[in-house]
């Protein structure tokens, strides 16, 4: 009897822990999220761990698993006021393009959304109801001058943590998709201050031409578009009604291409396959990060891939733990 009840304790004590054997440390344990595609866009699929390479300076990156998802959680973010939406067409544009990214979705997605309105401010929690979202959109096609009735732009860096926050604890593959010039007046949170609370969140953002230079505390609007590209998103320049000859000059950024037309229906085609499907990547780092470091990821030789490209998207920089707060609450 004493004998079976000192074999039980035995497998007990083995069972629930071992103090000889080291436990992983949560924060060398990170999940991304990333696309692959090639030089005209086409999304690369089946790709599997031994397709993959990382690493931190000149210290290699385990990779620890590569898994194919299509349910990423997605807050769109639609600035009215102050955006450069003001025509018609171009509202008409990114109301369609909220539609068709939340058509673009399988079923078990969520999507949530954030209005920022000088006369009103909508929010909807993350749903999976997709039907809800799309009268949501329609009705807000149509409420265009209810939104649109001021030219001062509202807090936008405030409005995105405001977003931010609906994720609750961020998991790979949360996305905000953003339609807005960027343009901020009066926020009490900085640009540089978001990237450091959304790190891992992708950013998506369709921009109307043209964005107006204003020299601020962060420099211009294009830092939206910078802080998209660094989250392993992309940034569309878009407009229904653009004329080259009248609109470019010295108060406005020059783009080699402001997307018009079939060519911003293609891209931004391409663009929501980019939001709608992408690669989980968990890796191990070599150690911990004491603070903001990039990293690098891409394709192995043996991949054998023989398309042109391929590309990588993931997010630039990886941030030390304390700086990665579970909840994006605090960010408010």
């Amino acid at each position: 009897m004493k004998r079976a009840l000192f074999q039980l304790a035995l497998i007990a004590i083995v069972g629930n822990a071992n103090p000889f054997v080291a436990q992983p440390d949560p924060c060398l344990r990170r999940t991304i999220a990333a696309n692959v595609f090639d030089v005209q866009d086409r999304m690369i699929s089946d790709l599997t761990v031994d397709d993959f390479q990382a690493s931190l300076g000149h210290e290699p990156i385990k990779i620890l698993s590569v898994t194919s998802s299509d349910k990423p959680r997605i807050v769109i973010v639609v600035a009215a006021t102050g955006s450069g939406l003001d025509k018609k067409s171009d509202w008409d544009a990114a109301m369609d393009s909220a539609k068709l990214l939340t058509e673009s979705l399988a079923d078990g997605a969520e999507v949530g959304l954030v209005v920022i309105s000088s006369r009103l401010e909508l929010t909807h929690a993350l749903t999976r109801d997709h039907q809800f979202m799309l009268r949501d959109f329609d009705r807000l096609k149509s409420d265009r001058h209810q939104l649109i009735k001021s030219v001062e732009a509202p807090p936008f860096w405030d409005a995105m943590a405001q977003a931010l926050s609906l994720f609750g604890p961020l998991v790979a593959g949360d996305t905000l998709y953003v339609i807005s010039n960027g343009r901020d007046f009066g926020s009490r949170l900085r640009p540089a201050d978001f990237e450091r609370y959304a790190s891992g969140v992708r950013m998506f953002a369709l921009v109307p031409y043209p964005i107006a230079i204003i020299n601020s505390r962060e420099g211009s609007e294009d830092k939206l578009l910078h802080l998209v590209s660094r989250s392993g998103g992309s940034g569309l320049v878009f407009s229904t009604e653009y004329d080259p000859n009248k609109d470019a000059g010295p108060n406005h950024i020059s783009f080699a291409s402001v997307l018009t037309g079939d060519l911003f229906l293609g891209a931004r085609k391409r663009q929501i396959q980019r939001v709608a499907t992408f690669y989980r990547i968990q890796i191990e780092l070599p150690r911990p990060i004491e603070s903001k470091s990039e990293w690098n990821l891409k394709l192995t030789r043996k991949s054998g891939l023989s398309i042109q490209g391929p590309y990588v998207a993931y997010p630039a920089l990886l941030w030390p733990c304390e700086q990665r707060p579970e909840s994006a609450e605090s960010v408010h």
